[in-house]
């Protein structure tokens, strides 16, 4: 069975996010990820992305164990 992730852009520092994509009614999006400390502990993190740039993991690896998200372009 494969992981179910998503990835999509923050609004704020226009990184990318990965984790679990929750849709809101109103059309904004979350990414709930787990973030890890320097202290090796982690945390819970929502960050509000653009549901444009949402994509989901394909479950597939290039050949540099880079992981493949829908719509990425591979040569």
């Amino acid at each position: 069975m494969r992981e179910i992730r998503f990835r999509a852009k923050t609004v704020v520092r226009k990184q990318w996010a990965h984790g679990s994509l929750i849709t809101y009614p109103d059309g904004s999006a979350d990414i709930h990820g787990v973030d890890i400390l320097k202290t090796g502990s982690q945390r819970i993190e929502f960050m509000q992305v653009d549901r444009e740039t949402a994509c989901q993991f394909t479950g597939c690896y290039d050949k540099n164990c880079t992981e493949i998200y829908e719509g990425d372009i591979i040569k």
